[in-house]
């Protein structure tokens, strides 16, 4: 059993979208050293996202609840819809992608790697929000675990890796995971190695955020039992 963590994540990075753990010398950002404290990159945007489409921040969302349901009470009721529409997507997905199945296609992903629109876990739409006055902020990715500033106790949440795999024009254009690779560890888990990172960063060495099944209840049931199989094959 895992000890809980505080977290702290910010938005993406206006052109890449991966929020992650925002540190810098100014009183704009937080920065939390302590080894009690987790970061979690996901590729989401806010909680509420301000639009239709918000399949990825109901994974923030999801994560969020879990970490405080120790000290809050829930009403998990009104979490179901979006954990039954959650399920229901990656399911047809799944068959979409079996060869066995009436619905299979072979042009998911279509030939350029794009996803076709879907509402499945850790592959719903990716919002570009790079518009109006942000422009004139320019733009700047993020660069997980190479801030220069000591541990910073990052982790990759398992969607990332889930969204890697299945979505190749993402995972190639994606600038914060530039020279990242997903590894497979002895004892089952997942570490994102950099071999050489950026800023005179040596080596990059990022744990895989695991969703555990009695602490991370509300994660488990918007992922789901297939989507996990998927995750942690036996």
């Amino acid at each position: 059993m895992r000890k809980h963590h505080t977290s702290i994540w910010s938005n993406a990075g206006f052109q890449a979208f991966i929020p992650t753990l925002e540190v810098s010398e100014t009183p704009s950002f937080l920065y939390f050293p302590s080894k009690t404290t987790s970061a979690k990159t996901f590729f989401c945007l806010h909680l509420s996202g301000g639009y239709n489409r918000h399949e990825l921040a109901d994974i923030t969302l999801a994560w969020m609840i879990d970490r405080v349901r120790p000290f809050l009470s829930f009403d998990d009721s009104y979490l179901e819809p979006m954990c039954s529409k959650s399920n229901q997507a990656s399911a047809q997905y799944q068959d979409m992608l079996n060869p066995s199945n009436k619905h299979y296609t072979s042009k998911h992903p279509d030939s350029s790697g794009a996803m076709q629109p879907t509402d499945a876990w850790g592959l719903g739409k990716v919002h570009n929000s790079l518009d109006g006055y942000y422009r004139l902020l320019g733009v700047k990715a993020r660069t997980p675990g190479q801030y220069n500033l000591g541990a910073t106790n990052e982790y990759m949440h398992p969607c990332v890796r889930y969204r890697w795999q299945r979505d190749a024009l993402w995972s190639s254009s994606c600038e914060p995971l530039d020279g990242f690779e997903c590894r497979e560890m002895g004892d089952g888990t997942y570490m994102w190695i950099k071999e050489k990172g950026e800023g005179g960063v040596g080596r990059v060495t990022l744990p895989e955020w695991e969703i555990d099944e009695e602490e991370d209840v509300t994660e488990t049931k918007l992922a789901g039992e297939r989507v996990l199989e998927e995750l942690y094959p036996v």
